[in-house]
């Protein structure tokens, strides 16, 4: 069972993407202030409102460097969580593991993995079948189950 790559890209990038396109929205706004319309009429734009746009960028470019590392792929096996980010691929036996858990209110479904004796964390996804219920994301893919399977086998 390996993690989703698509979903992983997506995570890992979507800070910097937001980043981009709002410097790319700011550009146009102030190259071709004739093109912004709000509510159909054109917008008029302060300096003021590009140095927020500014701020957001560098806050996102700076939640990109900081939790981009942070996500990667895995694949998950009987007793071992293989690391594919690595170069070689770490193997990490599942007696090793922390604490492996869910972010409720993230789908994809998110799951954070921390590692005995190591600093930091490991984020990554699963499959994408999931159901959103409204108070949570419930994990319907076969790697959920397995990962829910294994912290009640080894109280994690």
């Amino acid at each position: 069972m390996k993690s989703n790559s698509g979903y992983t890209f997506f995570f890992k990038n979507f800070f910097l993407l937001f980043a981009m396109l709002s410097v790319f929205g700011g550009a146009m706004g102030y190259l071709f202030p004739e093109s912004v319309t709000v509510n159909g009429k054109p917008a008029n734009f302060e300096m003021y409102d590009y140095v927020k746009l500014g701020g957001v960028c560098i806050l996102s470019v700076i939640r990109y460097l900081l939790f981009s590392p942070h996500f990667l792929s895995v694949k998950l096996g009987g007793q071992n969580i293989t690391i594919l980010d690595y170069e070689p691929e770490k193997l990490v036996n599942w007696t090793n593991v922390e604490s492996i858990r869910k972010f409720w209110f993230v789908f994809p479904p998110l799951y954070k993995l921390k590692i005995k004796n190591e600093e930091g964390y490991y984020l990554f996804t699963t499959q994408p079948t999931y159901m959103d219920t409204g108070i949570g994301t419930a994990d319907l893919s076969f790697m959920g189950s397995f990962i829910r399977r294994k912290k009640k086998e080894l109280n994690i």
